[in-house]
């Protein structure tokens, strides 16, 4: 179930854009005005060893300007009289400042510390977003069992590591209870179930458990055998 939600949301376009517009090379104060009203993607030397052992502060380089490299201006900011952009780079949150980099701004070279100026662009969005796609169908247990949109698949007999029976929840994303009859719900997973009771795992807040039921079957099936097996 948590796979094929997954997917689903993966599939959903929920914004799109239209295109890009490059921002005037070389031109510090356009690309601040771009800046304060989107994130703009730039070009950069980032092969430099003094960029790429950054850690914090205000980064001044040394640092040529052979693009090589894309990052994100997400900001921009002033401290101690130094003006920087807030640069989101691409390496992961170990580098950096959780993967970011304050570059100085303001440098008096029209090109920008590490070629930040020369090339850089934006989004355009001037269309309608999408419709949202349909939402995804029945939750499938195994090859012949499911359950419902938005249920939860519980397992009540396994064998070998195989799960041979379900039964369904009528929450999603549930926590299914030891006891193979009840159900509690993501935020309350500990089951009480001689009280039917589902409770957070800290404090007293309880909240109400949920009694599964059958689950639907495709061609009869392993609950379909199984159930004229043990009844």
């Amino acid at each position: 179930m948590f796979f094929d939600s997954f997917i689903w949301q993966l599939k959903r376009h929920v914004v799109t854009i239209d295109g890009y517009k490059d921002v005037p090379p070389n031109n510090e104060k356009q690309l601040l005005q771009a800046v304060a009203a989107q994130p703009v993607s730039v070009g950069i030397c980032g092969s430099e060893r003094a960029f790429q052992f950054y850690s914090k502060g205000i980064f001044t380089g040394p640092c040529s300007t052979s693009l090589d490299h894309a990052v994100l201006i997400v900001g921009y900011g002033s401290k101690s009289g130094v003006d920087y952009w807030i640069v989101k780079n691409s390496w992961g949150t170990n580098w950096g400042m959780n993967g970011y980099i304050h570059m100085q701004r303001n440098t008096g070279n029209s090109q920008g510390l590490c070629g930040v100026n020369m090339l850089a662009s934006c989004p355009t969005k001037t269309s309608p977003n999408p419709p949202p796609p349909p939402s995804p169908g029945p939750t499938v247990c195994d090859l012949f069992t499911y359950c419902s949109q938005g249920e939860t698949c519980c397992c009540t007999l396994r064998l070998l590591g195989i799960c041979f029976k379900w039964k369904c929840c009528d929450l999603d994303s549930a926590v299914c209870c030891k006891d193979h009859i009840l159900c509690c719900p993501s935020d309350y997973p500990v089951c009480d179930a001689e009280r039917k009771q589902c409770y957070k795992r800290a404090g007293n807040v309880t909240g109400t458990a949920f009694e599964t039921r059958d689950s639907s079957r495709k061609f009869g099936g392993w609950n379909t055998f199984m159930d004229a097996w043990f009844l």
